[in-house]
């Protein structure tokens, strides 16, 4: 519709006129001499015009009828744009696809790394500085060694299934002044973050706000190169034949890990240092040959926990009573970790990480490796302690050497 708007209160002797005429607003300023008498004939004869216009708009030809556009035209129009979008979808996918190839591929070669097929394993292990590592640690190398460590930092390190755990919620227990209840408000992964799996992953830890304990099984070279220097180092050894054991029954357990062989055929791989983290005697050399770890045997926790709870606190630079140290070793004990819904890993299961028929707290035993070891896998370990393992260490296989010996005495003897 055509209209006509006007003001006439912008100057003293100026007016506005606004006019929208086919759907276009326009608007004229006009300088006038006396403004009174100008506001209604200019209103009179702009309306003469627009009815003007408006009546040569009627007599007009009226435009010719848009034409429609088939069904099936229209079809091919969504098809042709569906193939287009399609098109840029594989070459986005194909473009991202070969960067990410390029920039792993760049990475691999920096650090050297080497993809292995490794008999009766479904999950990928690679090679890395004379190491065997699990595939999800691999894109992380990097910011592993640039991690930025903290002066309070705890750092809990050992080779797998050595007693990780149990020295978490010690460590946790110390550092907290013993608040068991504090300890049952949150699982033992979150207060005490894994520093190579993804999750809660790295950015996590990093934003940890309090003190942070941190576990890894990351062999020393992986670490930033002034951890122990800022940071506190507990390094956690265990007997090498119940570290097979416990080793060989959690890759049964884990749905990731995913060991498809028997017991002697991990026995071997462990034997050759072809297990995660792996060699077992590379990795204890890698931390115990340098300065300022303090050093914890999984068997003394079982022996004489009390004296290994006091000396760790005065690492730690906490001052326990006896009777502090006695509740830990109560609260820490094999039963009472199985069933701690906050450090048994139960809630693995009803994520599918672990396996229903099975318990990430099997025995906690020393010596359990009499139940599984032939005579000969036994016997190279030992060969592999005195030989391979530049770090002397006194280890407790829950026999003496005398029995162990009989034992070894027989084998050789049938043999003959």
């Amino acid at each position: 519709m055509n209209r006509l708007c006007y003001l006439a209160s912008i100057g003293k002797n100026s007016i506005r006129i606004n006019v929208k005429l086919f759907d276009k607003q326009k608007y004229f300023l006009i300088k006038l001499s006396d403004s009174s008498r100008f506001l209604a004939s200019t209103r009179i004869n702009f309306d003469k015009n627009l009815q003007s216009i408006n009546n040569t708009d009627k007599n007009s030809a009226p435009p010719p009828p848009k034409k429609e556009i088939s069904p099936i035209r229209k079809l091919l129009f969504v098809k042709d744009y569906l193939d287009l979008l399609i098109i840029i979808f594989l070459a986005t996918g194909i473009y991202i696809g070969y960067k990410n190839s390029k920039l792993r591929k760049d990475h691999e070669k920096k650090f050297n790394i080497e993809w292995l097929d490794i008999p009766f394993t479904k999950h990928k292990i690679f090679t890395c500085n004379n190491f065997f590592l699990p595939e999800f640690v691999a894109k992380s190398l990097e910011k592993f060694k640039q991690f930025e460590v903290r002066p309070d930092d705890v750092w809990i390190v050992s080779f797998p299934k050595s007693g990780t755990t149990w020295v978490q919620e010690l460590v946790y227990l110390i550092e907290n002044e013993c608040d068991f209840k504090k300890a049952t408000q949150d699982s033992i992964e979150n207060r005490s973050p894994f520093f190579d799996y993804p999750s809660p992953g790295l950015k996590h830890i990093q934003n940890i706000k309090s003190k942070r304990i941190i576990k890894t099984h990351l062999p020393r070279s992986f670490l930033p190169d002034d951890i122990e220097k800022k940071a506190k180092v507990i390094y956690i050894v265990r007997n090498p034949k119940d570290v097979t054991v416990s080793y060989f029954h959690f890759t049964n357990l884990s749905t990731q890990a995913q060991f498809t062989g028997n017991f002697y055929d991990f026995t071997k791989l462990f034997i050759e240092g072809k297990v995660p983290y792996g060699p077992w005697w590379s990795h204890v050399d890698d931390y115990l040959t340098k300065e300022d770890v303090h050093l914890i045997y999984y068997e003394d926790l079982h022996t004489r926990p009390f004296e290994v709870i006091k000396e760790l606190s005065k690492y730690l630079g906490k001052d326990l009573s006896d009777d502090q140290i006695k509740s830990i070793i109560d609260w820490c004990s094999f039963d009472k970790m199985k069933n701690n819904p906050a450090v048994n890993y139960e809630w693995y299961k009803e994520l599918g990480l672990y396996k229903k028929n099975g318990h990430f707290f099997r025995k906690g035993k020393i010596g359990d490796w009499l139940n599984h070891f032939a005579v000969d896998d036994s016997q190279q370990i030992d060969l592999i302690v005195e030989n391979k393992l530049k770090t002397k260490l006194n280890f407790n296989y829950g026999i003496c050497d005398e029995d162990l010996e009989k034992i070894y005495s027989v084998k050789n003897t049938k043999s003959l």
